[in-house]
C-alpha cells in the first residue's frame, strides 16, 4: 500500500521535481517525538516552512537537494539537535536559529526519510500537517 494516499504540502514543487523526490521511497512518520530549531523562544508558523521557501531564495545543485529543501529538517533526539545547531552557529554565527523545541510527529503528519548517523531526518508534510502546533519545549541552548 502507497504511503502516498494523501495530499502533499508543497505538491506542486514535488512535482516539478520530477522522479528524484522519490516520496513513495519514505516511510510514514511514527516518532513520538522530535525536535527542530527555531528563532525565537515563541514558536511561529515560519519556524516550520522548509528552507526551499524562506529568503533570500536558494539555488540548488541538483534535483534531489532542491526537493529535500521542500521537507522541514527534524532531529530523533534533542542532544543530536543541540550537537547540530551548535557546529552551525561555530561556522555560520548569524544563522537565525537559537532554540530547540520538541515536536509530536504522527503517521497524520507526513513521510520520512531514515535518520542519518547524527540523528536527522526530513519529513516531508501532508497538505494538513500542522506540526508547528504541537511544539514544546522550548530550550536555549545550553
Amino acid at each position: 500500500m502507497s504511503n502516498l494516499k494523501k495530499a502533499m504540502k508543497y505538491a506542486s514543487e514535488h512535482l516539478a521535481c520530477g522522479s528524484s523526490c522519490q516520496l513513495a521511497a519514505h516511510k510514514e512518520a511514527k516518532r513520538p517525538s522530535a525536535y527542530r530549531f527555531t528563532r525565537l523562544e515563541k514558536v511561529t508558523k515560519e519556524d516550520f516552512y522548509p528552507v526551499a521557501k524562506l529568503d533570500p531564495k536558494r539555488t540548488f545543485k541538483s534535483r534531489p537537494e532542491e526537493c529535500h529543501a521542500w521537507a522541514l529538517s527534524l532531529f530523533d533526539t534533542r542532544l543530536n539537535a543541540e550537537k547540530k545547531l551548535k557546529s552551525i552557529l561555530a561556522i555560520a554565527p548569524n544563522f537565525p536559529a537559537r532554540f530547540i523545541c520538541r515536536v509530536s510527529v504522527t503517521k497524520n503528519d507526513g513521510v520520512v526519510s531514515n535518520p542519518n548517523g547524527s540523528g536527522h531526518y526530513r519529513i516531508h508534510e501532508y497538505a494538513d500537517s500542522d506540526i508547528h502546533s504541537t511544539a514544546s519545549a522550548v530550550q536555549a541552548l545550553p
